[in-house]
């Protein structure tokens, strides 16, 4: 019987990265903000297999890119471990203020009458924050690596 291989991870070039983000925040963005500003399909199909593109994309992007690879202790040297514990405290306080800026507006939606999503529309948008904040650190990372890293 034949042993099973473990699973590696794919190592996306920092391009790769770049690009696979750039998609992943595109389609994300246009599947969840596309039906809150003009209501394109009637059952919300496009929209939906569009956030799916934009999760999927954004899976890889976490899985393949430099930022979040697993790896072995002892194998980064001081450098990349300082490079990668920056961009993982960049991403992080972006999502920090994102998150704030959502709060200081639901609060002043209470005060004033400002546009506040339904209950659906409060899920993908949570949803695409939750996206953004799983590839930030890849993104940071990877658009702080120089480009001449090519598979």
């Amino acid at each position: 019987m034949a042993q099973a291989q473990p699973f590696t991870p794919p190592r996306f070039s920092p391009i790769r990265v770049r690009l696979l983000s750039g998609l992943a925040l595109g389609a994300l963005a246009l599947g969840t903000f596309g039906p809150l500003l003009v209501p394109l399909d009637g059952g919300g199909g496009v929209m939906t297999m569009m956030r799916g593109l934009g999760w999927l994309l954004a899976a890889m992007v976490a899985v393949g890119s430099p930022g979040w690879r697993h790896v072995a202790p002892g194998e980064l040297d001081e450098r990349e471990r300082m490079e990668r514990e920056r961009a993982v405290a960049i991403g992080h306080r972006v999502s920090g203020i994102g998150l704030a800026l959502l709060f200081v507006w639901t609060l002043m939606g209470q005060v004033r009458d400002l546009w506040m999503p339904s209950l659906g529309q409060a899920s993908w948008l949570f949803g695409l924050m939750f996206s953004l904040h799983i590839m930030m650190p890849a993104i940071i990372l990877a658009w702080r690596t120089p480009a001449d890293d090519e598979d």
